[in-house]
């Protein structure tokens, strides 16, 4: 149903090895597999092509962590995937305040700023304004906490509350709290955790992740437009 298919650049993208889960309607496959088509959907849905290995990495390190990267992927590639690339990184509000956009660049922006946001501050958290789907940060702030030794707090953030926090280190993460708070989150709050290691902390340990069928076939026609 699934065969190997050819994005652009003549790379195989369809999964080769695929089990269905019963009649849940799911299929599983690799981490191999979430990787190549992740980064040929969104090198097809415009983003650069040298971009591709840093975006399939970051949906394969939450996948691996059974954090929702492909979810997350694809809630980004339907609400940004259309917009010119300047368009993306988000908008200015009225009160001069800035939104991010897609989790993507905003990611890679951010990753210049995280030394100021994670200053301490005696008004409290510092936040930033979005992004979509924003649980595709958490790579980013592993990628820099590591080097670093430190372990990161992050809040999301819906209509003003905190929902869920986050805890990660380089390779390292847990999650307390609303699992969709990390897609549908307005705000991002940031902060080194500096109290006792919280519990369950886990690496990256997931081989291979389960997608429902229709969800992998959108995945496929986008790696292939």
């Amino acid at each position: 149903m699934f065969g190997k298919k050819k994005a652009a650049d003549g790379r195989d993208v369809g999964p080769s090895a695929q089990r269905s889960n019963g009649d849940r309607g799911n299929v599983t496959i690799s981490m191999n597999e979430v990787h190549k088509l992740a980064g040929a959907a969104a090198i097809r849905q415009g983003y650069p092509a040298d971009a591709r290995d840093n975006i399939a990495n970051r949906v394969v390190w939450l996948e691996r962590r059974q954090l929702p990267g492909l979810p997350a992927l694809i809630l980004t590639l339907q609400r940004f995937g259309h917009l010119p690339m300047p368009d993306r990184l988000g908008t200015k509000r009225g009160d001069g305040s800035f939104v991010y956009g897609c989790p993507i660049v905003a990611g890679t922006i951010l990753m210049d700023q995280l030394a100021s946001l994670l200053e301490p501050d005696p008004r409290g958290i510092k936040m930033i304004n979005g992004p979509s789907a924003a649980v595709l940060l958490l790579p980013k702030i592993a990628q820099y906490a590591g080097p670093r030794g430190l372990i990161v707090r992050l809040n999301w953030i819906v209509d003003g509350s905190t929902r869920a926090q986050s805890f990660v280190d380089g390779f390292r993460v847990v999650t307390f709290g609303e699992p969709l708070a990390l897609l549908n989150c307005h705000q991002v709050g940031f902060v080194v955790h500096s109290d006792e290691e919280p519990p369950d902390m886990r690496a990256g340990t997931r081989d291979e992740t389960s997608l429902p069928k229709d969800v992998l076939a959108q995945l496929e026609r986008w790696a292939v437009q």
